[in-house]
């Protein structure tokens, strides 16, 4: 408990202060034999110079059946400041688990995913893949989790050009957690997807999230993501082109509500 601990803390203050992978662990809920969801949502107005509006909303469902899970996520936001759109990015994914009940540790995960990100130049980008998910430590109030996973990528840039590339990729994360009470308690989850032709061509997101339950259904998080791209793509509209930044987060609170 002690080792993981020190583990855990490692962790947040490397990837505390990434949004280009989709963190799939925090929208996990509770296993039962049954239909169970979320639905988050913020919205920030701000006035300047100019007048900014940011929306985003999360929707999760998650069916489980005996040994088998389903999960469906859609995830949108969108921000404008008067007439420029200076974010608009979102994602669907879909993901099957099964969870060997013998054991209870290992799970088979396949999954499928479209997202796209205008900032990022990303006009869209598919995946799909699957692999192994196991779980290293799981008692009272903490939790561990790793999966070495495989995954097809194809992604059309909104460079200039539509540049277009397909790719074979490993797809590792890590997830850990603690529940300091029963309201209150923090996740954390990293991933890390290098090309197998290139272990120098990478993309490593992290989530570190604090949620604070205020009813049965209602929760509140205070999130940082923190993302970061060995290769970011150029963008060939501009009369001078520029490279796209390597490193992006964001920090921002959330309201969820679960069903």
């Amino acid at each position: 408990m002690k080792l993981f601990s020190i583990f855990l803390a490692l962790m947040l203050f490397y990837f505390a202060g990434n949004c280009q992978l989709v963190n799939i662990e925090e929208r996990r809920t509770a296993s039962s034999d049954n239909i169970s969801g979320n639905i988050s949502m913020s919205a920030t107005l701000t006035q300047n110079t100019k007048q900014i509006i940011h929306l985003k909303n999360n929707i999760g469902i998650q069916w489980d059946k005996g040994c088998n899970t389903f999960l469906v996520f859609n995830d949108i936001t969108w921000m404008k400041a008067e007439n420029d759109d200076l974010k608009n990015s979102g994602f669907q994914h879909f993901r099957y688990n099964y969870t060997f009940r013998d054991t209870g540790s290992i799970t088979v995960e396949g999954f499928a995913q479209h997202q796209y990100n205008k900032v990022k130049l990303l006009e869209r980008r598919f995946i799909s893949g699957g692999g192994f998910r196991f779980r290293i430590y799981n008692k009272e109030k903490t939790y561990l989790y790793i999966a070495p996973l495989v995954m097809y990528e194809y992604e059309l840039l909104d460079d200039g050009y539509a540049s277009e590339e397909s790719r074979i990729k490993a797809d590792f994360y890590i997830s850990a957690g603690y529940d300091f009470t029963q309201n209150f308690r923090i996740g954390h989850v990293t991933y890390y997807q290098p090309m197998f032709s290139d272990w120098a061509d990478f993309r490593i997101s992290s989530e570190t999230s604090l949620i604070f339950k205020l009813t049965k259904k209602l929760s509140f998080s205070i999130i940082f993501d923190l993302a970061y791209d060995s290769h970011p793509p150029w963008d060939y509209k501009l009369d001078v082109p520029e490279q796209i930044p390597d490193l992006f987060y964001d920090f921002r609170n959330t309201l969820k509500y679960s069903f």
